[in-house]
């Protein structure tokens, strides 16, 4: 009689579950949709070797010293375009959507550990043909650069880093909601079916300090990104990948790529002491660190952030220049 009666319980719970999952779920964006709404002039997609099908954008003065930038986690290479206006001028910027991430969407083969986006960037490099330039990277995407730099440092001309990942955590931060989730086992399963707005808007805000940076546009930006079909699954992935970080941080020390790091001194998702230790870490280092700025300086202010890049681009030693045309 007991073992019927927690029968019928566990069935009316997973009903109750079920039911509550398809309320409440968040369907996916047909990709069509979201390349015509974010993928106008001047994005295009190319397909490597690999086969990997990547969203990117070649902008700026191509006769120029080559930018290659790359965003963070949930990020898209929207967030590079406040640089790509202040510096295009006189730099050819290439941005891309990560693997995972975007209108790039999930690739084959890949866990979307740093690993895999390292591999993909040095596949565009190859694409491309591109023979020198500069690697920057904000959070996720400035640990894939400085771990492409180590990887393949005879490319690379310069490294900036904006809040970048994969220090040793010396204060960690809280995760939001959705990162705390995200790597929770078999919880994290209801991350790709169930991705309301409001958690979107949530981590934004707590991404950012700068007052009036979190609008609705870049809401609704981030958000409808997140739900092409793949991405959700591929940020699961992410945040329960292996982390292999500690095992390259002898060999940062031995970096002579110069190298520019800037950081948001209220960053609440990687702590200041991180850049302080990469600045230690590195050699040939800087770092410049902003008052009143979040974890996304590039994005909220991009102006005197991307005058300190400048001055580090115009310092860096004339290395020969090929427009890598």
């Amino acid at each position: 009689m007991v073992m019927k009666r927690a029968l019928v319980i566990f069935v009316f719970l997973t009903g109750v579950m079920a039911f509550a999952v398809w309320l409440f779920r968040t369907p996916d964006i047909d990709p069509a949709i979201l390349e015509a709404k974010y993928a106008k002039e001047p994005s295009k997609f190319i397909t490597l070797d690999s086969g990997e099908r990547v969203h990117i954008r070649d902008q700026g003065n191509k006769s120029g010293r080559t930018l290659l930038l790359l965003h963070g986690t949930s990020s898209s290479l929207h967030t590079w375009q406040p640089w790509v206006e202040q510096l295009g001028d006189d730099y050819r910027i290439i941005t891309l959507d990560l693997p995972g991430h975007g209108l790039t969407g999930p690739i084959a083969d890949c866990d979307y550990s740093v690993e895999c986006s390292v591999r993909t960037i040095e596949r565009v490099r190859e694409f491309l043909g591109l023979k020198r330039f500069v690697i920057g990277g904000n959070s996720f995407g400035g640990n894939v650069a400085w771990r492409y730099t180590l990887a393949h440092e005879e490319f690379v001309d310069g490294l900036i880093l904006l809040d970048a990942s994969g220090g040793p955590n010396i204060n960690p931060a809280p995760l939001t909601p959705a990162f705390v989730l995200a790597g929770i086992p078999v919880a994290n399963l209801l991350l790709e079916v169930i991705t309301p707005r409001f958690m979107i808007e949530r981590g934004l805000q707590d991404a950012s300090h700068v007052k009036g940076f979190v609008t609705d546009e870049k809401v609704d930006l981030y958000w409808q990104l997140t739900l092409r079909p793949g991405n959700r699954r591929a940020l699961r992935m992410r945040m329960t990948a292996e982390e292999r970080g500690p095992l390259f941080h002898k060999d940062l020390a031995k970096l002579q790529t110069p190298t520019l790091i800037l950081w948001g001194r209220e960053d609440r998702f990687v702590d200041l002491s991180e850049g302080e230790w990469f600045a230690r870490t590195i050699p040939n280092s800087s770092l410049t660190v902003y008052d009143n700025v979040g974890h996304l300086p590039m994005a909220e202010i991009p102006v005197l952030s991307a005058v300190d890049a400048r001055e580090f681009l115009q310092k860096l030693e004339q290395a020969p220049l090929d427009n890598n045309e």
